[in-house]
């Protein structure tokens, strides 16, 4: 059990070095599209390689047939994330952005825990669960230096047009776990992670390149791409790839809201260690004690959850 908290939280911690990566390459190529087609390219890349290691890709028989159409939208949803993302981005800013996507997250796994939807193992929502609950969000207020941010006396405004982005981040955030579920789901199916991983990046993949051809500046700009000895910013695909892989096979162990939980603890340790040492090119910030505090109360807060 031990091992598999670990391989949730390096789960989770893929993601901000994800993130670093199609930055960079979003700065070369002038789009966020184009950056996500790169990495979408690489990680189909890596798991084509990994099926042929494996030497499995033949699909079991009936398998179109006896499987629901929803079991294959995983890849349609990660096209939607990133969109979302985009929007949100650049009208709420991260730590907005990040705070209502998490929560999305978190209540999402839950939901799906407590009526045992999309398979997912049957764990109640009890007071365990709410007081582990209360422990991850006040964790994550300390995390994003919220208490630092109200001292400083900085002006709160509440936008209309902000507001009616909330729901948006919310939702974004819970398909972030249904994809995993989703996907869950279907590797069963087929039989295979690697096989279901391949086929949702494949398909957000098609559907990156189909968006690149309709808006500017098309897909010229690919020719633009130079690493200059940093390849670092090629591995978004790989933990990409990682990611969904990983959800997918941890989900039934664990439950979703578990999973969520770790990968977003994995998630946050990443991102303050790389802006504690300045790693992968961005702004060096040390990390602050309530930071750390905050990581340590949402550990505690998935004892309650997963453990008690």
């Amino acid at each position: 059990m031990f091992l598999l908290f670990c391989l949730a939280i390096l789960t989770g911690a893929a993601n901000p070095i994800q993130t670093a990566a199609n930055s960079k390459l979003r700065f070369q190529l002038g789009s966020p599209f184009l950056a996500s087609l790169i990495n979408c390219s690489v990680g189909v890349s890596c798991l084509i390689l990994a099926n042929l290691i494996q030497g499995k890709f033949s699909l079991p028989q009936d398998v179109f047939s006896s499987t629901p159409l929803w079991a294959w939208s995983g890849g349609l949803m990660g096209v939607f994330i990133l969109v979302i993302a985009i929007v949100l981005m650049n009208y709420l800013g991260g730590l907005k952005t990040v705070l209502i996507t998490m929560t999305g997250m978190i209540l999402t796994g839950i939901v799906l825990d407590h009526f045992a939807l999309l398979n997912v193992p049957h764990h109640p929502f009890d007071l365990n669960r709410a007081i582990g609950l209360c422990c991850v969000v006040l964790g994550i207020v300390l995390v994003f230096k919220l208490p630092q941010l109200i001292k400083s006396g900085q002006p709160v405004n509440f936008k209309l047009s902000e507001i009616c982005l909330y729901p948006l981040g919310l939702f974004s955030g819970a398909l972030m776990t249904l994809q995993s579920a989703i996907n869950a789901v279907l590797s069963v199916k087929l039989n295979s992670l690697i096989l279901t991983a391949l086929f949702c990046m494949s398909l957000s993949l098609i559907l990156f390149i189909c968006i690149g051809f309709c808006t500017k500046p098309g897909l010229k700009n690919l020719w633009r791409l130079n690493v200059k000895g940093q390849y670092w910013i090629l591995c978004g695909g790989f933990c990409g790839s990682f990611f969904v892989l990983c959800n997918a096979f941890l989900i039934p162990l664990l439950g979703a809201g578990a999973v969520s939980i770790l990968c977003i603890t994995g998630q946050l340790s990443c991102g303050l260690i790389i802006d504690h040492f300045g790693l992968l090119s961005a702004k060096q910030r040390k990390a602050r004690f309530s930071q750390i505090l905050g990581l340590i109360i949402i550990l505690l807060g998935i004892i309650f959850i997963r453990l008690l």
